[in-house]
């Protein structure tokens, strides 16, 4: 099992945004539990697909979740819709006017993602403008439904929606291999407007049904904002480095409160998490005279 490390520092208040302020975008408000949330797929609504052409197929359309579809893979840049200094024939060879979803869809400022084009979206309760979470190295965004793709080929999104995850944004250079998971939030009512005037209101509704999702499913809530790194712990591979010159304790516990193991050393050490299951953890981390309190999830 592949285990990927994400940081939640639990603050103990958070500071409320003034009236009619943009959320923060991207947010690491809930990315770990999301992303513990959208593994091991128990249920295929769809055939295998490939990330690029020539590859094997791999991943599924998953709905074993309430409420809800998801899939990880890749993110390909998809320039389609209205053309724009960013996204024309001179920037992108497949190039596309127009999205099967919205009209004046401009992908360098409307976030959006696709789904392939032989998945019934009907059926499995999607339409145009479905509101969707889009995690990539521990942060997410919401994003909506604009675009369909090729019927073999799952993983992509718009311009818009890879630069503000910080993925490279050219059509023709830029992407990435992943992991990138997306949760699709399912129904009518869970839609929300293709246009880059309309995402101030897909993100505030995009948070609030992440957190009916992890609540729905069973995860952890209420999770704090997430720094840029967790001082005093840091990820390497499928194990936890422990950073400073004193003596420490670590304490890691699951989302029910129970001790699931501890560690104690001295100096910068590396501790293995690998013999833990997939899931949210809190820790607890004592060197000196000072606490730092954390979530990891692992996925």
């Amino acid at each position: 099992m592949r285990i990927r490390f994400v940081f939640i520092i639990q603050a103990m208040a958070m500071a409320l945004m003034a009236t009619g302020a943009r959320a923060q975008d991207p947010s690491t408000d809930n990315a770990a539990a999301l992303a513990a949330l959208a593994t091991n797929c128990g249920t295929h609504l769809s055939a295998a697909y490939a990330h690029d052409d020539g590859e094997a197929a791999k991943t599924y359309i998953c709905g074993d979740k309430k409420n809800s579809v998801y899939w990880t893979a890749d993110m390909d840049i998809d320039c389609d819709g209205d053309v724009t200094a960013a996204c024309s024939e001179k920037t992108d060879p497949w190039f596309q006017v127009g999205t099967a979803f919205g009209s004046h869809v401009e992908a360098d400022k409307v976030p959006y993602y696709v789904i392939p084009n032989n998945f019934n979206l009907g059926n499995n309760g999607i339409g145009g403008g479905q509101i969707a979470a889009i995690i990539y190295k521990g942060k997410v965004t919401y994003a909506v439904l604009a675009d369909t793709g090729p019927p073999g080929i799952i993983g992509e999104a718009s311009y818009a929606t890879a630069k503000i995850l910080g993925i490279p944004e050219n059509p023709e250079t830029g992407g990435t291999d992943g992991p990138v998971i997306y949760i699709v939030f399912t129904g009518a009512a869970n839609r929300g407007a293709i246009t880059s005037a309309g995402h101030d209101d897909v993100l505030t509704k995009g948070k609030a049904l992440a957190e009916q999702f992890i609540k729905d499913n069973g995860g952890p809530t209420a999770l704090a904002r997430a720094p840029e790194a967790t001082p005093g712990l840091r990820s390497v591979g499928r194990s936890l480095q422990v950073e400073g010159p004193g003596a420490w304790s670590l304490w890691v516990r699951d989302t029910k409160g129970r001790l699931v193991t501890t560690f104690t050393g001295k100096g910068p050490a590396l501790q293995s998490l690998a013999h833990l299951d997939a899931g949210v953890y809190h820790m607890e981390l004592v060197s000196g005279f000072r606490t730092r309190t954390a979530s990891i999830a692992l996925y």
